[in-house]
């Protein structure tokens, strides 16, 4: 992954040395690189399950691809394809990364539809996203940032879309949060 003059300029030439705690950060997104067979986003959809990506990332990203909302492969994220991992890349280079400008920090997001808008594509096994990732992404919230889930959706109006919805609300964030059954 490189980053490029323009991305650089948005973050702290020195990261604190101290990392920013879960929810504290001041994140940008950084786009990959995509080869330029990947460019058309069905075509990226195709190389994430190449390289093995879960069927309900793969269902988001068809989604967003038909509401207009991803129109190029650089606004989805994937692991390596197997050719890459034989050629030993490190796996950053097809992700998309929200760095934190303060301490760089750097966390991968499912798909990035704009610099302000982010999607977790979560299939609930693990719940809807770690401590850290949850409050990183609240706080993206209540920066102003749109932060949308996709969950299954007989889960969207449940229990778990319920949750999430009161989290977001109790951070004052509601109105950037958008839940969508997949």
């Amino acid at each position: 992954m490189q980053i490029g003059e323009k991305f650089n300029k948005q973050l702290n030439k020195t990261p604190k040395k101290k990392k920013c705690k879960a929810g504290e950060h001041d994140e940008v997104i950084l786009h990959p690189d995509v080869p330029e067979n990947e460019k058309d986003p069905m075509a990226r959809v195709e190389a994430m399950r190449a390289a093995g990506t879960n069927e309900h990332e793969i269902q988001s990203a068809i989604h967003n691809i038909k509401d207009g909302s991803i129109t190029d492969g650089s606004q989805l994220s994937r692991d390596l394809l197997p050719n890459e991992v034989s050629a030993e890349m490190t796996g950053d280079e097809q992700k998309i990364w929200a760095i934190c400008k303060k301490c760089h920090q750097k966390r991968e997001v499912d798909q990035a539809p704009s610099d302000t808008s982010t999607v977790e594509a979560k299939d609930l096994k693990l719940g809807w996203g770690d401590g850290k990732q949850r409050k990183n992404n609240l706080k993206r919230a209540k920066d102003g940032n749109s932060v949308i889930y996709k969950i299954p959706a007989k889960h969207a109006a449940g229990t778990k879309g319920r949750a999430i919805n009161a989290a977001f609300k109790e951070m004052g964030a509601q109105s950037k949060l958008t839940i969508i059954g997949i």
